[in-house]
This record gives structure tokens, sequence and C-alpha cells, in this order.
């Protein structure tokens, strides 16, 4: 339970991407600006915010997380989102280009992050 309240900033953003990633579409701001692939640079930024969360907690355990735990567990967030847009909605599809985008949005801001605060995320293994 400990470790868990650690992680709650963590949590409820995760639970606010899946609650965004289940939504309607025609329930989420148009783009009226016609930005090309829109969609995936809202996956990038959402998961980009959850890996500066996920950094700020990890900073004030005082432990090391490896690089490779980290990417399998978001890995596996994201896979999980695409998978219940195809179980839980009849809006939403499976995409594996917004899979990427999560991971990309997620690795990107983890390593910015790193190298701000010197390797508080170890290296691969």
């Amino acid at each position: 339970m400990i470790k868990i309240l650690k992680l709650k900033y963590s949590i409820i953003w995760s639970l606010f991407i899946l609650t965004l990633l289940l939504l309607p579409s025609n329930e989420l701001p148009t783009n009226n600006l016609h930005i090309k692939h829109l969609d995936k640079i809202a996956h990038f930024g959402i998961f980009a915010i959850l890996a500066i969360i996920n950094f700020y907690e990890i900073r004030k355990t005082k432990k090391r997380y490896k690089l490779l735990k980290i990417s399998t567990l978001i890995f596996l967030f994201a896979l999980s989102t695409e998978i219940l847009q195809i179980i839980c909605t009849k809006y939403r599809q499976f995409d594996a280009f917004d899979i990427i985008a999560d991971l990309t949005g997620y690795h990107i801001s983890l390593l910015l992050n790193n190298k701000l605060y010197k390797d508080k995320v170890s290296k691969i293994f």
C-alpha cells in the first residue's frame, strides 16, 4: 500500500489517460486547425506528462529504477489502453501508431528528465 501511495499522482494521471482514451471522439475537442496526426501528438503529450510525473515521484523515493522495467510497464499500459478501446467501445479502434506515440512521448520526456537530474533512472539493465 505504501508503494502505491508513493505513485499516487502517476496513478491519477494514468486513470485520466484511460478516461480520455475511452471517451467517444465526438466528446473530445475538434481539430479545427486541421493539424495532421493531432491524435498522435496528443498521445505523445499525455504520455510525456506521465513520464514527468513518474520521474518526480521516482526522485522522491531515492530508489533507482531500471529503464527496461519502466519501459515494459509503460508498453503494457499503452497496449492495454488500445485493447480496452476495442473491448469497451464501439467508436474506438486499436492503432499501433498510438502505442508508438505513447512510448515515444514517455521515453523522450523520461530521458530529458534523466539528463536534467542525473541518473535516477539507470541504464537499460
